[in-house]
This record gives C-alpha cells, sequence and structure tokens, in this order.
C-alpha cells in the first residue's frame, strides 16, 4: 500500500523534536537510575511522601471510568487560585502538550499565521505544522538576555495573524518576562482579534502573583497554560490544565477526547496542590541554590551565563571553544545529561541547559564541567603567554573579559594562566587545600595575586623570553628555578 497517496507532503514531514529527559534513548546504561539528569526541570525536593496515600487511595478506582471533566481538581484549583477564578475558567488535560495540541487544532486553519517568540518550546512549532499554519518567527535577542521586547512582536501582526505563542518564564533561558510588556501585547492582540497563547509552565518558580491566571477575568483572548510537570515534579502521570474565559475553555473542551486524563493524575495533583510547607521549602531552595550555582559556573573561564528566574539555567559556551554536542558527549561518560540547546529555533551550536538539583549533586555537575573546559582554557592561556613573549610586552588588565575584576588588586592580566601552575605556595596565596571525599586534596589557587601584580608579571615575562621562544619550548626544570629566582627576588621562600 502506498500511504503518500493517503497523506499529505505537509504530514509526511511532521516530526517531534529532540527534549530533556529522554534517558530512554541512552543505551549502554545498566540502570536507568545511575544517570544524573541534568536535562529535565524537574523539582528535585518532590518524593512519594507528598502523595503516597493520594496514589494508593486511586488505585481503588481504576476498574471504573476516571471523571471526564475532571471535576473535584477543578475545584481544588480554584481554591489554590484563592477563587479567583470558577470551574469554568478551566479545563485539564494530559499535560500541557495535549493542551497545546487541542488549542492549535481548534483555532489554526491551513494558511493562518502564528508568530512564535523564539527561541521557546519546541512543540508549538509541530503542534502549528501539524494543523497547516504558517510560522512567523520573532527573535529574543542573546544581548538583551533573551528579554521580552513588544515592539518586534506587534510589529509583525497582519490581518493573517491568528495566535501569539509567548512562554514565560521563557524556555531555554528561564527568565520572567514584564507583567506590563505581555499586558500590552495581549491587549494589542485582542484589539487586532487575534488569541495569544501564554505558557506557564514555570511559573510556580516564580511565585503565583505573576501568573496571568490572577487576571483572566480582564482578557478576552488569553489562554493561559500550566504545567503538573516542573514545579510539582510529576512528569509521568502527564497532566496540566488550562484557564481563560468560558467561551474559549468550551470551544477547546469540544475538541478533546473524553477521558483525557486517568484517575491517578487527577487525584494525585488533587494532594500535591494542598502542601503549602513543600511549595514555601520549593521556592526558597531554588532562591538560595541557583543563586549558588550560577556564582560557581561564572567562576569558569569563558562561559557565559544567563539570568534566570527558574530551576533551569541557560549557558553560553563559544568563547571555551567547545560545541554543546561535545560537551554533552563527554558528560555522559560520567553518567551526566544536561540539554544541548542547538536544535533550538535561533540557539547555534553552542547552547547548554542545566537544572538545579541538590547541593551535592551540583557540585558533581560543576566540577564535571571545569574538566571539559580546563584544556581548552590552557591552550587560550598558552596563546596569550607566547604572544606577550613575541612583542616583548604586557598584555595589561583586559576589562572585556567575562571575568574582570577577578582579583582584588588585579594589575595585569598577561598570566591570566599562570606558567608555574600548580603551585605549592601559601604565602603568595597560590595554594589553598581542598580536599576531596577520599581524603586527599586538589590544589586551588584562584584567591593568588602574585603573577597579577605588574613588578612580577614584567620579571616573569623577560625571565621566559631569556629562556625560549615560546612557553612550550621551555624545559619544566628551567621553570621552576625561574619561579624560584623570581620568589627570592620578592623575599619570599620556594615551598616546592
Amino acid at each position: 500500500m502506498d500511504l503518500t497517496r493517503i497523506i499529505n507532503e505537509k504530514k509526511r514531514k511532521l516530526a517531534h523534536n529532540s527534549h530533556g529527559g529522554e534517558i530512554y534513548k541512552i543505551n549502554n546504561l545498566p540502570d536507568l537510575n545511575s544517570l544524573l539528569d541534568f536535562s529535565t526541570n524537574i523539582n528535585p525536593l518532590v518524593s512519594l511522601d507528598l502523595f503516597k496515600r493520594a496514589y494508593l487511595d486511586s488505585i481503588n478506582q481504576v476498574s471504573r471510568y476516571p471523571d471526564s471533566k475532571s471535576s473535584i481538581l477543578k475545584e481544588q484549583l480554584v481554591k489554590y487560585f484563592k477563587n479567583k477564578i470558577t470551574a469554568e475558567n478551566l479545563i485539564i488535560g494530559a499535560g500541557s502538550e495535549e493542551l497545546i495540541s487541542i488549542f492549535c487544532s481548534m483555532f489554526i486553519d491551513s494558511g493562518d499565521e502564528v508568530i512564535l517568540y523564539q527561541p521557546t518550546f519546541t512543540e508549538y512549532a509541530w503542534a502549528i505544522q501539524k494543523n497547516e499554519g504558517k510560522i512567523i518567527n520573532v527573535y529574543r535577542k542573546p544581548k538583551n538576555n533573551f528579554q521580552l521586547e513588544c515592539d518586534p512582536i506587534i510589529s509583525r501582526i497582519t490581518s493573517k495573524t491568528k495566535i501569539i505563542f509567548i512562554c514565560s518564564p521563557n524556555n531555554p533561558n528561564g527568565l520572567l518576562d514584564p507583567l506590563e510588556k505581555l499586558e500590552e501585547i495581549i491587549k494589542t492582540a485582542s484589539e487586532n482579534d487575534i488569541l495569544v497563547f501564554l505558557d506557564e509552565a514555570f511559573i510556580e518558580f516564580t511565585g503565583e502573583s505573576n501568573s496571568f491566571v490572577n487576571k483572566i477575568a480582564l482578557f478576552d483572548n488569553l489562554f493561559v497554560c500550566r504545567s503538573f510537570t516542573k514545579f510539582f515534579g510529576i512528569p509521568g502521570l502527564r497532566i496540566g490544565f488550562g484557564v481563560s474565559n468560558a467561551s474559549i475553555i468550551n470551544y477547546i473542551t469540544n475538541g478533546q477526547v473524553l477521558w483525557p486524563v486517568n484517575c491517578v493524575a487527577q487525584r494525585v495533583a488533587q494532594e500535591i496542590l494542598k502542601s503549602k510547607e513543600f511549595i514555601d521549602k520549593s521556592l526558597n531552595f531554588f532562591s538560595e541554590e541557583s543563586k549558588f550555582v550560577i556564582s560557581e559556573l561564572k567562576k569558569i573561564k569563558g562561559l557565559k551565563v544567563y539570568p534566570t528566574n527558574t530551576n533551569y539555567i541557560l549557558i553560553n559556551t563559544r568563547k571555551t571553544g567547545v560545541k554543546a554536542s561535545k560537551i554533552k558527549e563527554c558528560l555522559l561518560e560520567e553518567k551526566i545529561l544536561i540539554r544541548d540547546c542547538s536544535n533550538y529555533e535561533g540557539l547555534n551550536g553552542y547552547y547548554i541547559r542545566i537544572c538545579i538539583k541538590s547541593r551535592e549533586l551540583n557540585l558533581k555537575l560543576i566540577s564535571s564541567l571545569k574538566k571539559i573546559f580546563r584544556p581548552q582554557m590552557h591552550e587560550k592561556g598558552l596563546i596569550s603567554i607566547n604572544k606577550a613573549m613575541r612583542e616583548k610586552k604586557l598584555t595589561g588588565i583586559d576589562k572585556k573579559c567575562d571575568y574582570y575584576p577577578c582579583h582584588t588588586g588585579l594589575e595585569d592580566c598577561t598570566f591570566c594562566y599562570c606558567p608555574f601552575y600548580p603551585c605549592y605556595q601559601n604565602d603568595t596565596g597560590g595554594f589553598e587545600k581542598v580536599y576531596s571525599k577520599t581524603g586527599g586534596f586538589i590544589w586551588a589557587c584562584s584567591s593568588c595575586i602574585f603573577p597579577h601584580k605588574k613588578e612580577n608579571a614584567k620579571k616573569i615575562l623577560n625571565g621566559l623570553i631569556e629562556l625560549g621562544q615560546d612557553l612550550k619550548s621551555i624545559s619544566k626544570e628551567k621553570l621552576m628555578k625561574l619561579r624560584t629566582d623570581i620568589l627570592k627576588q620578592n623575599g619570599i621562600n620556594d615551598e616546592m
């Protein structure tokens, strides 16, 4: 049978993009639990104890059809939002992706234009293409930290525009868009009879006060999509909900299958919404841990770490020279999975995304990243030193460096990579004992200012020039002797 005669060309080309969390594609793992999955933005604080009773209770209902309207869950959501909405404002679906799919199938016809604010969640494009809509891409700017700008979106509105898709906080960068700018776009869209699909899958990480669910009664064209996957941490149960005015909800419900959500998912979602302690604990945890992880990542030279309001962080690695695919490959060798973001529209091959986990696991990831980038930064350091040797002059202070000012009292950046590394010199600040779990220690010299003092840098450079044409041509023995001589000139005894 020739299926190409039955299905049209556009539908034949339909395909889902790759996503985070695709651990089942990694065939060489004997145990999936042995993989540290930093590719999915799931709350690590979720435990079975949180909804164990609800789960067990729901098992008794599997011999019956589930409630097709998810009535009790809707009642719980009305309470969760402090009665700012009613049950008529709600639709419950099998995850946010089902809601995206239904929304597009009901409102998009062939040739309709749909504005996507890129880079963003790739499944919007799939659902639009499935319904033969025409995608109009508008791009967030990396130099602006991917922040929302109204004019680029509004300027692309035409008489054929049917829907505008916006994700806030946006995936993959995690930044919450200013509420006043979102409201401007929603109102402008309404004036032009255009629907706005606002994806708030990560809004809980910023606090419910930032959600447009609270303002849903003010708009006639807004659909807010929400999920239990990320903050509430139950992706395996596939459940989400949408909020809008009753008219839009009725149309979408008419396009939904009759029993979209199973009884287990409904019952667990009801229970997890009640846990104020879990919600407060999660907000406090991510507020503190994200600051720590961002601070540590910024210490890795060459990384551009973008600001976030969520539990995930977008990173550009271009200045390290290492592509996302290579980083992912190297980390998989250590049983760590990250998100290669090169398949996002508007991003190139130097973007990765990681999520926030426990302090112990975050440190493991950071340590593994440092191993990957250290050889590249070593090579860049050699290039810088060799250039200084050829030109016979110091670099001076590099104020354009991502890490400036990296040291207190910095006077020169020529020896950002120290030719004497590793150093065990206590009184230069060049040796700090950092102990490993096995009892050994790792040297750390981040506090050393010795080669960054201008007079010391001059002595090191002049000494190197006398010893060879470039750094690699100088033997380790000669380097160590030079080091000893310079230390003595400064009244310091060599402790090597």
